[in-house]
């Protein structure tokens, strides 16, 4: 009896099950008992999940304590950015090439949208277990560094290029040139800036300047990403250890660090690039080793298993993004010099708000993948062709050395665990340790937290301004002139803004899901955009009719 039993449920390392003796063995109440009982043949991450399964899935405290500190961080590095960016404005390359100031913001949005997506999707594959292993954690990781640095150079070869032909195409009408951002700080000093440049030195406009700008915008990029991706992926795991959801966390810390790392990387490669300019060998050199680096980092890519597929999607929710940042940039441009204050308020007011909607998107998308059902194929790592027909592309159900080529005739080996998980009624596959493993999300208590988050951090931020303009009036603040009136309208301008953010993250979430596109890599590209136009356009509306 014991060796029926233990040639049932025993697997070996790789996973390989005989189909010809499932058949002739019977599962009877005793086995099933048994193999719940016998952990010594499971792999550490089952034993884990099974042990910890009666853990509570929701606590409003813990939720409080992990996302205050990552949105407080996120408010410190937009601040930090806008005070860094008025101190490096005057360096000789910006001075010499001002389409720097036109690639910032441009480079900022995509670079941003790029770092939150790795966060959210490392955070769902620490969520539902895939980083329990060594293998998995070692696969996952070098996989989606890889991913990031084809993406990061490639979007900043494409932002680096479109910010070049617009400072060629506005050189003979330089003052009336739109700079689209959705970070109003830039955007008014780019504004302020570009007129009083002088764009007639022979550098301006050639191919000198050319590779510059490339070179500069794809370094940058490249080494940004390698940090803060790698800071990323040590911060996810480190949530892990420590039993912390990093759906909480990962997502506003590597929005506002991408946006301070993407200026003071740009500002360090230009400036080295910039006494070498005239003769152009280094940038040449730079952007060519740059753009070969690509074809090797899509060859690691594509042999890993768990991101390979993710090379063919994400690209139009980025440059979507973009055009919706455009548009509100062309929008909001006059808005930025015509109220005092906005410059300062509104990149808050849009952090805040969009942090506390990717920290949703990312939770939700979490309990979507780990409600998956173990036979579901798309939560294996597959080729390019299952992408398109789900969104948990670079989920990985099986941690060990698992043949590609066993999945196309191995259905008949699996029915022994799949009618196991079905007498059982546990599902093997998710972890129910984190409060986003488990099906039902409690959308509404959580949106409810975020909320009252973003009001009192907001609230804070403004209450300290106008405070410090009413105790030294002889000190010009950033909010000096507007009064407790513009507080009031200003705070009804953040409940709007934070219950559109959330409703948004719900509703998106699970219409992506619907058709199949993973949330971790379409949602919040689209609602970051989305919640910076509308914020802005809020707060225009509270300076009309508050001050």
């Amino acid at each position: 009896m014991e060796e029926h039993q233990q040639h049932l449920i025993s697997f070996k390392p790789t996973h390989r099950r005989s189909s010809s003796s499932a058949t002739d063995t019977t599962i009877t109440h005793e086995s099933l008992k048994h193999f719940v009982q016998s952990t010594q043949e499971e792999p550490p991450f089952r034993k884990r999940r099974l042990q910890d399964h009666h853990q509570p899935s929701f606590s409003v405290l813990t939720l409080l304590i992990q996302t205050l500190p990552s949105l407080l961080v996120s408010v410190l590095g937009g601040i930090l950015t806008g005070l860094l960016l008025e101190h490096v404005q005057d360096w000789t390359a910006f001075v010499r090439v001002p389409e720097l100031y036109i690639l910032l913001p441009v480079l900022m949005n995509l670079k941003g949208n790029l770092e939150m997506n790795l966060a959210a999707r490392l955070s769902t594959s620490a969520n539902v277990g895939d980083l329990d292993t060594p293998k998995g954690r070692n696969s996952l990781v070098k996989g989606n560094l890889t991913l990031l640095q084809v993406q990061a150079i490639i979007v900043s070869f494409t932002a680096s290029l479109l910010s070049f032909t617009l400072g060629v195409l506005s050189r003979n009408n330089l003052p009336t040139l739109r700079i689209a951002s959705t970070k109003p700080i830039v955007g008014a000093i780019v504004q302020s800036k570009l007129p009083s440049i002088n764009w007639n030195t022979p550098l301006q406009g050639g191919y000198s300047e050319c590779l510059l700008v490339l070179a500069a915008g794809m370094l940058a990029a490249s080494v940004n990403s390698l940090l803060l991706g790698g800071l990323v992926c040590g911060l996810v795991i480190a949530c892990r250890i420590l039993k912390i959801n990093p759906d909480n966390i990962t997502t506003p810390i590597a929005s506002s660090l991408g946006d301070l790392m993407t200026l003071i990387f740009l500002s360090l490669t230009a400036s080295i690039f910039i006494r070498y300019a005239e003769r152009s060998i280094l940038t040449t050199t730079t952007f060519m080793i740059l753009t070969c680096s690509i074809i090797l980092h899509v060859y690691f890519t594509y042999k890993n298993e768990y991101v390979r597929g993710s090379l063919k999607v994400g690209w139009t929710p980025l440059f979507m993004a973009m055009l919706i940042s455009t548009c509100s940039g062309l929008v909001l441009e006059k808005v930025v010099i015509k109220y005092h204050g906005f410059a300062v308020i509104a990149p808050v007011l849009t952090g805040i708000c969009g942090n506390i909607g990717t920290i949703s998107v990312s939770r939700i998308s979490t309990s979507l993948h780990a409600s998956k059902p173990l036979g579901d194929v798309s939560l294996r790592p597959s080729s390019s062709s299952s992408i398109e027909r789900k969104s948990n592309q670079f989920l990985k159900d099986d941690h060990s050395d698992l043949d590609l080529e066993e999945d196309t005739h191995s259905s008949s080996s699996c029915s022994e665990e799949e009618v196991l998980k079905d007498q059982l009624d546990i599902d093997l596959d998710f972890d129910p340790t984190s409060s986003s493993s488990s099906t039902d999300e409690p959308v509404r208590k959580v949106g409810i937290v975020l909320l009252l988050l973003s009001t009192f951090i907001l609230a804070g931020f403004a209450l300290i301004h106008l405070s410090l303009d009413r105790l030294n009036p002889s000190k010009s603040s950033v909010l000096s002139g507007l009064d407790w009136r513009f507080f009031i309208g200003f705070m009804i301008c953040v409940v709007w803004t934070s219950t559109i953010s959330l409703l948004s993250a719900n509703y998106l979430t699970e219409f992506l899901w619907k058709f199949n596109l993973d949330p971790d890599i379409y949602a919040i590209p689209l609602l970051s955009s989305t919640i910076d136009l509308i914020g802005q356009l809020s707060l225009v509306i509270t300076f009309i009719f508050f001050t």
